[in-house]
């Protein structure tokens, strides 16, 4: 059974100073042996627990960051730290992976397991049976797994076997690779790779939410005064923002509060399609309407909008030409994304007429569907 620590662990301590209260986030320092948990309430790190919901920015004021990706040219979204043992596994790094950038929620972690010694037959079953002993029996397991296996150092790229937990806000997953691979830190050789995620998306959006409700208010306040919007159809039905393959099919999943969770986490660039746009369209359809003053164009589907005239969005336009595979085109707008055949005519419609209305030209790239 999965054992949760009690302890609180990122409460705020109260600081009064010259009339001004401080809410400073406090961790906790542990000298418990097993400093490298892993639950559904926190993680982790080097005699440092962090609660889910702990930021980029709240493990490097702790601990340097030696392997850095942008999600974009001032954005961190994955930080790779120096690591000796995790969950009880010796390793030479981890990795904490963000939603959306350095000052959003934790959701990801992984980290290589080392072995012992390198050989050319490896049996990673006692490796599965650690997990066990933590999370229980698994949902998901190849009986590969309990089979050792001849390394083919060609085939550091393949997966071999893997098991899978589904706990009720924690996914963990342990994978054998083929070949061995090495760490980006010290590049050690591993065999294996296990990652977390925590999937409790409500919770790590929380501290978030009030915010994206106001921005969601006042996109529908603006909608009131929209000149009248140009309904596209669109060559494959859209997946309401939300619903993914989680929720899929799961009555209980508040699908109104997970679109608000997955807005919230995208640092406000996506907003609830104000109410009076919605009623016009369906899953397959689009919208495009305009305010006058600031001129500003939208971009609706039936639950998600994006503010097209602000300089934070990324509209791009692929057509793949068929290759190996049969083609395809694909047009995006930040969390809205339209798909098609290739050279669809509903996509080229709908980027001929966001050109004109921003004023500008949009090129859709060509790349072999290969």
């Amino acid at each position: 059974m999965l054992r949760f620590i009690s302890s609180f662990l990122y409460s705020p301590i109260t600081i009064f100073t010259a009339g001004i209260v401080f809410l400073v986030p406090q961790y906790s320092h542990s000298a418990d042996s097993e400093y490298s948990a892993v639950t559904e309430e926190s993680f982790s790190f080097d005699n440092i627990r962090f609660k889910w919901g702990a930021t980029l920015n709240d493990v490097s004021s702790e601990r340097t960051c030696e392997k850095v990706k942008y999600l974009s040219k001032d954005n961190v979204d994955n930080c790779t730290y120096r690591a000796k043992e995790i969950l009880g596994f010796k390793t030479k790094q981890i990795t904490f992976i963000a939603t959306t950038g350095i000052n959003t929620p934790i959701y990801h972690l992984s980290f290589p397991i080392i072995a012992d010694e390198v050989s050319t037959r490896v049996d990673i079953a006692p490796w599965v049976q650690k997990l066990i002993s933590i999370y229980g029996e698994p949902s998901k397991i190849d009986e590969k797994i309990n089979q050792p296996f001849e390394v083919n150092p060609s085939r550091n790229s393949s997966v071999y076997a893997n098991a899978e937990w589904n706990l009720e806000n924690l996914k963990v997953y342990i994978a054998a690779i083929e070949g061995y691979r090495h760490t980006e830190i010290d590049g050690a050789p591993y065999i294996a790779l296990v990652n977390i995620k925590f999937s409790n998306q409500a919770t790590l959006a929380a501290p978030f939410v009030d915010a994206q409700r106001k921005k969601d208010e006042k996109l529908a306040a603006m909608a009131l005064r929209a000149k009248k919007p140009s309904i596209f159809k669109i060559p494959r039905p859209l997946t309401e923002l939300g619903l993914n393959n989680e929720n899929a099919g799961n009555k209980h999943v508040n699908l109104k509060l997970a679109r608000l969770s997955t807005r919230a986490l995208s640092e406000g660039s996506s907003f609830e399609t104000p109410e009076n746009i919605a009623k016009m369209l369906n899953n397959s359809t689009i919208a495009v309407w305009e305010i006058a003053e600031p001129y500003t164009v939208i971009l609706s589907t039936k639950w998600n909008s994006e503010i097209l005239s602000s300089s934070d969005t990324k509209i791009s336009c692929t057509n793949m030409y068929p290759a190996r595979g049969p083609g395809s085109m694909i047009f995006y707008a930040n969390s809205i994304s339209v798909k098609g055949e290739y050279k669809a005519l509903e996509i080229k419609t709908l980027v001929n007429h966001l050109a004109k209305v921003l004023k500008t030209e949009i090129k859709c790239q060509e790349y072999p569907d290969s």
